[in-house]
């Protein structure tokens, strides 16, 4: 049996076993959630997200759709797909997972199959001060929208510049790892040792050294994340690690944030003299400032957000970035951009960013 079937069978059993379940305890359901004591505060729940693209515009020079030439064109596109399992088992014990799908457009291997983005459990020591939490999840560092909320994204999509190991040595943005978060007054805070997954496992992996920095193919060291932010208004949940993009008018929110990511000797590149191999640490650090609160008619929503980076890769590190890209090739290779949508998005750099 291939895994994509596994799959298939795993999910529709997960469906149908917690449909049985929802059916012969219909009288503890209660806005969507199965209640599992006369409280309320023990449940499970689960919750489904769907993002889908239409776009038209010129690609950049060279695009190519399996060798045919694309100067410009159409596409539709699922950009996400999230199937949540998540709730509160005993008084200590939270539970969340997510399997889903990215950018799936008309160039995509067909009957894809969902993949894991989440499953961890965490325990809570204080039931707000502090909670400690294991495997694989989005309680990531840096900045706000390190970890955007699917559901509730400003615009066409996240900063995903923020996301900076998005697949490289981590599943879309989610990392291995043990965790540590809470709230402190109005202080909300995370912390993740991440464990990297193999930077050889990655879609643009190359074991070559050049005087261009890269992701390390040594066994990595493990990843500190942090951040930080200080809600001075409404106070948001951190029940899951993702956060809003706008709560449509029914929050007024002003937070101040700051963030980082550190891994020690997680690049290398080769010395001048091009012989012995230099290896240098990772290290990205942030600050950002977020404003969401209610305007005019009810569901009007003022929303800014400013973020100021520093984005250390070692010398030379550039990575390009198309999301859900309806071309697959490029002809051109003075064309840095790449094919079709993409551009360079992360790199070694100071960036500033506002909205």
């Amino acid at each position: 049996m291939n895994c994509n079937k596994r799959y298939r069978q795993i999910i529709l059993c997960l469906i149908f076993l917690v449909g049985m379940f929802f059916q012969s305890q219909a009288q503890v359901l209660k806005d969507g959630k199965l209640l599992l004591d006369d409280t309320g505060n023990h449940y499970l729940k689960i919750s489904f997200v769907s993002q889908f693209w239409l776009r038209s515009g010129s690609y950049n020079p060279g695009s190519t759709s399996f060798g045919f030439s694309k100067k410009s064109g159409t596409d539709i596109g699922i950009r996400r797909f999230r199937m949540l399992l998540f709730g509160q088992l005993t008084e200590r014990v939270f539970f969340f997972s997510m399997i889903g799908e990215n950018n799936f457009n008309n160039i995509s291997d067909r009957k894809i199959s969902f993949f894991v983005h989440d499953v961890y459990g965490e325990y809570a020591i204080h039931k707000t001060k502090l909670s400690l939490g294991i495997g694989l999840s989005g309680w990531s560092g840096l900045s706000r929208f390190a970890s955007p909320s699917a559901a509730t994204i400003m615009g066409l999509d996240a900063p995903l510049y923020q996301q900076t190991t998005n697949d490289v040595t981590d599943q879309f943005l989610r990392k291995l790892g043990v965790f540590a978060k809470g709230k402190l007054g109005n202080l909300d805070y995370r912390v993740n040792i991440a464990q990297p997954l193999a930077f050889q496992k990655s879609s643009i992996y190359s074991s070559a050294v050049t005087n261009i920095s890269n992701f390390s193919g040594r066994p990595p060291n493990m990843q500190l994340n942090g951040y930080l932010q200080y809600q001075f208004k409404d106070q948001e949940t951190n029940l899951t690690p993702y956060l809003a993009g706008t709560y449509h008018g029914k929050k007024n929110v002003l937070n101040l944030g700051a963030g980082i990511v550190y891994q020690k000797q997680a690049m290398w590149h080769l010395s001048d003299n091009k012989v012995d191999t230099i290896y240098t640490n990772l290290l990205q650090y942030s600050v950002d400032a977020f404003y969401d609160a209610p305007i005019g008619v009810a569901g009007g929503a003022i929303s800014v957000y400013i973020n100021a980076c520093h984005l250390d890769y070692g010398p030379g590190y550039i990575r390009n970035l198309g999301v859900d890209n309806p071309v697959n090739g490029d002809a051109d290779k003075n064309v840095i951009n790449g094919g079709g949508f993409a551009f360079p998005v992360y790199g070694t750099e100071m960036c500033f960013m506002h909205n």
